[in-house]
């Protein structure tokens, strides 16, 4: 049985919520924001596959990217 040798499921849940001001200001602005890994889950995505003189094989050597936001404006002329 392998199981034990896989990396475990990635889930990802990005959000992105845009707003547009133009019917209030009459100028072509929007704001928008941006959440990457909304759950904060810090998934294992690769380990140590050699076998080195500290014996840490199979240890994570990485993670999934932290909640992170993004905050963003984009006006056309």
């Amino acid at each position: 049985d392998d199981k034990k040798l896989r990396l475990p499921d990635l889930t990802v849940l990005d959000l992105r919520v845009g707003y547009d001001l133009a019917p209030s200001t009459g100028q072509d602005l929007e704001l928008y924001a941006d959440v990457f890994n909304a759950l904060n889950l810090q998934t294992v995505t690769e380990v140590q596959n050699e076998v080195t003189e500290a014996n840490n094989f199979g240890q994570p050597t990485n993670r999934q990217a932290p909640f992170q936001v993004q905050l963003g404006a984009r006006y056309r002329y």
